[in-house]
């Protein structure tokens, strides 16, 4: 008798719950996807880790991606380099440094992670030291680069083919020998650009996450503990929505089922955005490649883990093919 007679209130209470939900989703989606003013917004925390106070925060005011412009040069590890800028497959104005090596064997595109940029030359260093050209470029919505909006590596897979279009126009590389180092979002963007035009020659790819969906789903775990449905599935949803693209189909394991260059993945053990399982589950996806572990690394951070190992394992894969 309750329940009949407070039906209709019950079913509004539902209504607006439902409103709210969907209406945080959107704000939050938004926000994680369109980059501000490195004064905007502040949230100190280490990886996903952050503390309480700052989890609140956040509830309310989303994860804003800040576009930093870096301070640092290539010229800082004695490193000469060229201003360079190219258009990306779909028309943005991208912006980066080329470093050309003397009696090049070959030529790296560096994709930095989501939340970065160019400005991380320690890999041009060893890369170069080896005789590779480098070429080091913000992302779309990322430092000096055109674009307000990052999609995880969707549309930075026209980044990527724009880079190696600039590549192929320029003397002093051979066409033939393009290889990738990928970071994350980096990471999967070299891998849906490999899947829609073959443009690499090797992939060396650390933070690879399997999917959109499962990389949210880590996010909203690991910070406030909450299950995959309906939380990460309705971000994946309507940030998809978002981005007019369909967040279930931002898949890495599956494109890399359709690629058959040799592929190196680098898992860190303690990124606290993904799981050795996932890495496990790339493994499985490639078709020519292995998986390294490097034990006690965090998102991205093998290389500080492991140099000398990291540099022997990415300049073998490349030397080698």
């Amino acid at each position: 008798m309750f329940l009949i007679q407070y039906k209709k209130h019950i079913l509004v209470f539902i209504a607006v719950l439902f409103l709210l939900f969907f209406t945080l989703i959107t704000f939050h989606a938004y926000a994680f996807t369109h980059p501000v003013s490195s004064n905007f917004v502040n949230i100190e925390r280490d990886g996903m880790q952050m503390s309480l106070s700052n989890k609140v925060k956040i509830a309310f005011t989303g994860i804003y991606p800040i576009r930093h412009i870096t301070t640092q040069t290539t010229t800082d590890v004695g490193l000469e380099y060229e201003n360079v800028s190219f258009s990306s497959k779909d028309g943005l104005r991208l912006y980066g440094w080329f470093m050309p090596a003397r009696h090049a064997i070959g030529t790296v595109i560096i994709g930095h992670g989501y939340n970065a940029n160019r400005g991380d030359i320690r890999f041009a260093s060893f890369l170069h030291n080896a005789s590779y050209n480098v070429l080091m470029f913000d992302f779309r919505g990322h430092g000096m680069s055109d674009g307000d909006y990052i999609s995880m590596g969707w549309y930075e897979k026209n980044d990527i083919i724009g880079a190696v279009n600039y590549l192929k126009t320029r003397n002093d590389v051979d066409p033939d020998k393009i290889y990738g180092l990928g970071f994350s979002m980096g990471a999967a963007a070299m891998v849906f650009a490999q899947e829609e035009k073959s443009v690499f020659n090797a992939l060396a790819l650390e933070s690879l996450y399997p999917s959109l969906y499962t990389s949210t789903h880590r996010r909203f775990q690991t910070i406030y503990g909450l299950p995959k449905f309906p939380f990460a599935t309705a971000m994946t949803l309507v940030g998809g929505a978002v981005l007019d693209l369909n967040g279930f189909d931002v898949t890495p394991a599956k494109s890399l089922e359709k690629i058959d260059i040799p592929v190196l993945l680098i898992h860190d053990s303690k990124d606290d955005t993904l799981k050795v399982e996932d890495a496990m589950l790339l493994n499985a996806s490639v078709n020519n490649g292995s998986l390294w572990i490097v034990e006690g690394g965090k998102h991205s951070a093998g290389y500080g883990i492991a140099p000398e190992e990291y540099e022997k394992r990415v300049v073998g894969l490349f030397g080698e093919n």
